[in-house]
């Protein structure tokens, strides 16, 4: 009797197995438009910058990962932008001051737009629950990769070649 039962189960695993592999599937999550008000007062979305690759920072001025990042990250900005990379520095306005993203701007001489989430409405549709998150969007408006606190030079040069490269 085992040596009916094993041929049926190796059979029904088998099935199991080719049928989960059809089934799945490799979802790409879409990035989710937003507009905010830029600190110059300008309503942005992300939805302007459609079929170009995009990185969305969450930061804050008080933040001490953030101000070790941005100065790579404006760097990178300037080195890819004719490639025609987007940078947008989400400033969660919730918890700092219009303020301090001002004057973190100017100290850092951030060449990108800098947007105000003051409700934190986009930090909580990006799940940017800490500072620094940064989010890569590529032309397609897919979701390419998350990261979550500071990154090294070396990781956001890496990431940006990614995603303009795809592009």
């Amino acid at each position: 009797m085992h040596k009916i039962e094993r041929p049926y189960a190796v059979v029904a695993a088998v099935i199991i197995i080719v049928v989960g592999v059809g089934c799945s599937s490799h979802s790409q999550t879409v990035a989710a438009d937003f507009t905010l008000p830029s600190l110059s007062g300008q309503p942005i979305a992300l939805s302007d910058f459609n079929e170009q690759p995009v990185v969305i920072n969450f930061w804050a001025s008080w933040c001490g990962p953030c101000r070790f990042e941005m100065p790579e990250l404006a760097q990178k900005y300037d080195d890819f932008r004719a490639a025609g990379l987007v940078v947008l520095g989400v400033n969660v306005t919730s918890q700092d001051s219009i303020e301090g993203a001002a004057q973190f701007v100017e100290d850092f001489d951030i060449p990108f737009p800098i947007l105000l989430d003051e409700a934190g409405e986009v930090e909580a549709l990006y799940n940017a629950s800490s500072t620094p998150t940064t989010i890569f969007v590529n032309a397609d408006g897919i979701i390419t990769n998350r990261h979550f606190g500071p990154m090294t030079d070396e990781q956001i040069d890496g990431y940006i070649r990614a995603l303009v490269d795809a592009s």
